[in-house]
């Protein structure tokens, strides 16, 4: 089987499982479930060793960051019901001030990312960032990109956030690497 079969079976069972979830609205866990079946069946994978691979890949990736998912969620949902997310947002814009209001959102976004999941910062602060698009006469667009790209930042690089707690540990030598990483990182034990 060559490369660019299994390069466009992937690209298509993405397209499904886009459209799983926004065009026929199933649950994006069903839609990921079905999605990685349809390629296991796509690419030859033994019908019998399609469930083992699949709980193998889910259990492996959960391990390592399992508490760092339940505990976020769980602060994400303290920062929700106190009202500790706005009291977060209305500071710092009180800090920035009305004229980068853009700064305080990024700002506001990245420190509610370092506890809680990305998604769930936007959800949380969306409401505030819409009223606050709507009281300075911006653009939703610009607000939204800022709220975003702080959560999405601090998600991605900023531990014991999920995302680098359960990427590989980059080395300085891409000798060290082993055929499966990236070059220059060396995979965790």
């Amino acid at each position: 089987m060559s490369s660019a079969y299994v390069l466009v079976a992937f690209a298509v069972c993405i397209l499904l499982m886009i459209l799983f979830i926004s065009k026929w609205k199933i649950h994006p866990v069903t839609s990921i479930l079905v999605a990685t079946i349809i390629l296991a069946i796509s690419i030859g994978t033994p019908w019998d060793k399609i469930e083992g691979i699949i709980n193998k890949g889910m259990a492996d990736t959960l391990k390592s960051i399992a508490i760092v998912i339940v505990l976020g969620c769980i602060l994400g949902k303290v920062l929700e019901e106190t009202g500790a997310a706005v009291s977060i947002t209305k500071a710092t814009v009180k800090l920035f001030g009305e004229k980068r209001v853009l700064w305080a959102i990024l700002l506001a976004s990245a420190i509610l990312g370092i506890p809680i999941w990305a998604d769930t910062v936007v959800i949380l602060l969306i409401p505030i960032v819409s009223n606050l698009a709507l009281q300075t006469n911006k653009s939703m667009m610009s607000y939204g990109t800022a709220l975003y790209m702080g959560a999405l930042v601090t998600a991605s690089l900023v531990p014991p956030t999920p995302g680098p707690s359960a990427t590989p540990s980059c080395g300085a030598s891409s000798f060290r690497s082993p055929p499966s990483s990236p070059p220059g990182c060396t995979a965790s034990p």
